[in-house]
């Protein structure tokens, strides 16, 4: 007695069919595709729109910062004259120093 894997199989079964026939497994497998495709898009175009409203955002953020950064080093323009006209007045106000030697 041989076991069933040993005996040979005619060749018309060994060639792969194609059933023409649609079941309600492939409905509802064609159905989970498209549901997975569009919840797919709807969140990469949600991504999409938070990305390009940050994206405003950040270009008014580094307008303000920009400003603030220029105001910034105007005023440190400003204190800067302000003390070397003081160190000039201070200097004008000292003796000149002695021009003899020491010997």
């Amino acid at each position: 007695m041989t076991p069933d894997h040993d005996t040979p199989t005619p060749p018309h079964f060994s060639r792969p069919r194609f059933d023409p026939t649609i079941n309600l497994g492939h409905i509802l497998t064609f159905v989970g595709f498209l549901a997975a495709g569009m919840a797919a898009y709807n969140g990469i175009d949600k991504r999409l729109a938070l990305l390009e409203q940050f994206r405003v955002m950040q270009v008014s953020r580094d307008a303000d910062q920009d400003a603030a950064v220029q105001a910034q080093g105007a005023d440190i323009r400003a204190s800067q004259r302000r003390i070397e006209d003081k160190l000039d007045r201070l200097a004008e106000r000292l003796p000149p120093p002695p021009r003899g030697g020491a010997s």
